[in-house]
């Protein structure tokens, strides 16, 4: 049923709400957004291609997370609007707080409050967008690299080139190479040509393979050695493609590689 206005008969029975609670409301609502440029960065460009933004330990899944209160970095943003939208929001917080605190309403609040709504909505969008767009980037440098460990120029050819087929960065890789790397270690599989176990060996921490498990899982327990990277997510993915290992008539075996390439 409806009243001839057309509102819901229903609505006669909500009491009007009383001014301290909507200065409650509003104040709840501002404490939830001030916190997008108080609490919240932006990620550098150099962060994200290098991969050095800041990362914390999840004890609930077991590996290092890019912290987050990051608003990564992506090609595609506009990032001049980004920083207009952050520094605004951040200049009027004093203002909308004294306001609310004396709960005074005035044409200069609610210009401030919509403004401040507007630049928290610019940063929210940013936080909360999907992925990178940094791959191609970090697939060049990865390339540049000049780097005298064989072992290092190895991981990084790889872990370039399998990047780019997945969707959420480079944990995936990560894990299909050690995924080889573990394979390698227990026998699995023989190492390339001109290629030894030792080679391989260099590539994981002493600790993990003294813990390797040859019962399928050992991707799991392997670790990067220190020299290839001191944050490697290595969760294993169930939708990733085994891109790295090819099939042939004696089984399972690595693609062939040129030894030359790594020193």
């Amino acid at each position: 049923m409806k009243h001839a206005d057309g509102s819901p008969n229903y609505l006669n029975h909500l009491q009007p709400p009383s001014d301290d609670e909507i200065w409650s409301q509003i104040s709840d609502r501002f404490s939830d957004l001030r916190d997008y440029f108080e609490v919240m960065r932006l990620e550098t460009r150099d962060e994200a291609v290098h991969e050095t933004y800041p990362r914390w330990h999840d004890r609930e899944i077991g590996f290092e997370v890019r912290s987050w209160n990051l608003i990564q970095f992506r090609k595609s943003d506009d990032h001049e609007g980004l920083e207009r939208a952050f520094e605004c929001g951040r200049g009027l917080i004093q203002a909308i707080h004294n306001s609310i605190k004396k709960q005074e309403l005035s044409p200069s609040f609610f210009q401030q409050w919509g403004m401040f709504c507007e630049c928290a909505g610019v940063v929210s969008s940013a936080y909360f967008a999907q992925g990178h767009d940094v791959v191609q980037d970090q697939q060049a440098i990865a390339g540049r690299k000049k780097s005298k460990d064989p072992q290092l120029k190895w991981y990084l050819h790889f872990k370039a080139k399998l990047s780019a087929d997945y969707e959420h960065g480079v944990k995936e890789a990560n894990s299909e190479i050690l995924k080889v790397i573990a394979m390698i270690l227990t026998g699995e599989i023989e190492p390339p040509e001109l290629f030894s176990h030792a080679w391989f060996k260099a590539l994981v921490s002493n600790r993990s393979f003294q813990g390797l498990s040859v019962t399928g899982s050992s991707d799991h327990e392997l670790k990067f050695s220190s020299v290839i990277t001191k944050n490697t997510n290595t969760k294993k993915n169930p939708r990733a493609k085994n891109l790295f290992l090819e099939k042939s008539s004696n089984g399972i075996q690595i693609p062939s590689v040129d030894l030359k390439d790594y020193y």
